[in-house]
């Protein structure tokens, strides 16, 4: 045979051999741990990694993987906890996919977390307990199992969701799926973030979760069909809510609201709300234009002087069932109190609601099943 054709057949079974011992490098049944950059780089000789991937807090400076595009497993970090730690950053360029879960936590180093290319995690993300993390980037994140953000006091900004086309109504755009079994959340918790823009952006989840995030002070809620959102806000936090249209048959549709620590909410848009609790608030006036609206519990919110269900178009909508009001000392029940001076209501939160100069309180009767109240009331105030 000649020399030529032996060197060939040679160098064919080398590259084959090479892409068996390839394709052996992006598998396998115990966890890849990434431990330095020779490690990341071999790592992202993989476009799919059949298996888990963690990462080692031991790695020093910022770690890089680039062409690494799906992970069968779930990615984490290995030895949480770790006081020894000296990993600074994390970026997987083109990740887009992660069938199982996804969780960054307890690396006290840590400060720069980036995913720009991921979309999909099967399972849940948990990013949480990383006292120095500033930067957090998931910019194309549409679909999860449940979101947990916690104790990262210098996260100031982050990217979650596409926040510059945020309350987009198409499927595709922004954090729109919760897909977790038994746990479909958004938590987000001890955190020094001034904006959710982009999270709060979703479909359908079991729990939306906002607490002890002392720079907060916007939220839009942009939800669909949420079951309890639970919101303890600084004292100076103005809550929005966000519709399609409110002429649109679908609109925001929440079970259970509850609020503590709000200033202010923007009043005028008819959600879906079937119990509204309201407890330890700063707000001196509250208004709402909750629809099929059942309960309504309303205590110890030291400055609340006015209270107004909003009647408008969707008064026969309500059938409240059961009220309790107590413990607000400067609040006055009326039927038709006149408009304060220094009302929060403005002219952009709500026209058709500025434009009235008084206020009516609406309930209807017919089907209540309790009514606890302890407090100044009008002799105008029940029907």
């Amino acid at each position: 045979m000649a020399w030529w054709k032996r060197s060939a057949q040679l160098l064919a079974a080398i590259a084959f051999a090479s892409t068996l011992a390839a394709a052996d490098d992006c598998k396998s049944d115990s966890t890849f741990v990434i431990s330095s950059q020779d490690d990341a780089d071999k790592l992202g000789k993989c476009t799919e990694y059949t298996g888990d991937v963690g990462l080692s807090p031991s790695a020093s400076g910022n770690l890089t993987v680039s062409g690494l595009e799906k992970i069968t497993g779930k990615l984490l970090t290995e030895s949480a906890g770790d006081k020894s730690a000296s990993l600074v950053g994390i970026t997987f360029e083109k990740l887009a996919t992660v069938e199982g879960s996804v969780s960054v936590s307890s690396v006290d180093s840590l400060q720069f977390v980036s995913f720009p290319a991921l979309t999909t995690v099967g399972g849940d993300i948990e990013i949480s307990s990383l006292p120095e993390l500033n930067t957090l980037k998931l910019p194309s994140i549409n679909s999860i199992g449940s979101f947990k953000l916690e104790s990262a006091p210098k996260l100031l900004k982050m990217s979650v969701g596409d926040s510059k086309h945020a309350k987009s109504t198409d499927s595709k755009i922004g954090l729109k799926h919760i897909t977790g079994e038994s746990d479909r959340s958004i938590v987000v918790k001890n955190v020094g973030v001034d904006s959710l823009d982009g999270l709060l952006d979703l479909y359908n989840a079991t729990l939306v979760d906002l607490s002890e995030l002392p720079n907060l002070n916007r939220v839009i809620l942009s939800l669909w069909h949420i079951d309890e959102v639970r919101i303890r806000g600084n004292g100076n936090l103005t809550v929005y809510m966000w519709e399609k249209a409110t002429t649109e048959t679908v609109q925001l549709d929440i079970g259970k609201f509850d609020i503590g620590g709000v200033k202010h909410i923007s009043p005028c848009l008819s959600s879906n709300v079937q119990n509204f609790v309201v407890v330890n608030n700063t707000a001196e006036y509250l208004r709402f234009d909750f629809r099929g609206l059942q309960r309504l519990e309303v205590r110890e919110n030291p400055n609340l002087k006015r209270l107004i269900p909003w009647g408008g178009s969707s008064l026969t909508n309500w059938w409240f069932q059961n009220i309790t009001i107590k413990n607000n000392p400067e609040l006055l029940l009326a039927y038709d109190p006149p408009r304060s001076s220094n009302d929060t209501l403005t002219a952009n939160d709500c026209p058709y609601m500025f434009e009235h100069s008084e206020d009516k309180f609406r309930w209807l009767p017919w089907d209540m099943k309790t009514i606890d109240i302890d407090a100044n009331i009008d002799n105008t105030y029940l029907p």
